[in-house]
């Protein structure tokens, strides 16, 4: 059954409903808790969602697929073939197994809120809002870990110089002083 008009929509053919499949393989942004923080992970333009580890290789078009890799106590490696995205050579018009279809179900936590009257719509409003900060704030943490980094760097290279000058100093004296020895030396040959 198709269930996405969308064109160009690979997937067009995967997911029980309409709903879960613009959820699993066309929405833009998605949040989850991934080491103990919130990520906010965005849909690439080649349609793949990117994991919270950054990994390419677990990219995936459907997001359920990023969500169960990053819900694990231990995070699968790059070449873990569990969770495989759906390939143009997988999609089918539905179950090939007997039985009812359990890979495509969802807990109702992680399908977007329904906005319900003015209240709602303000309660939503300030969650997207929050969730902007979230991201301006972590986007700053970053920056400022990179300034501090780069500082770190800049200070060991300078001690790096100050300690070569003492030593070039340090090196031009005991010269001075060994020609000085040298000339007294002369003072007192027979």
């Amino acid at each position: 059954m198709l269930v996405c008009n969308i064109e160009g929509c690979k997937h067009a053919k995967l997911s029980r409903t309409k709903k879960l499949h613009f959820y699993y393989y066309h929405k833009e942004d998605y949040k989850l808790r991934y080491n103990g923080q919130k990520i906010s992970l965005t849909r690439r333009p080649d349609g793949k969602v990117g994991c919270a580890c950054g990994q390419e290789q677990h990219a995936r078009y459907n997001y359920q697929k990023v969500y169960e890799m990053c819900r694990k106590k231990i995070h699968p490696p790059a070449n873990s073939t569990q969770w495989k995205d759906s390939d143009d050579n997988l999609i089918s018009s539905g179950p090939t197994r007997t039985g009812p279809d359990t890979s495509m179900r969802v807990s109702k936590r992680l399908l977007p809120r329904r906005v319900q009257g003015a209240a709602g719509q303000a309660k939503f409003e300030s969650e997207i809002k929050l969730t902007n900060l979230e991201k301006h704030k972590d986007d700053l943490l970053r920056e400022v870990q990179v300034t501090r980094e780069e500082l770190v760097a800049k200070h060991n290279e300078l001690q790096i110089i100050l300690k070569k000058q003492e030593i070039s100093e340090l090196e031009a004296e005991l010269n001075a002083n060994k020609l000085r020895i040298g000339s007294m030396d002369r003072l007192f040959e027979p």
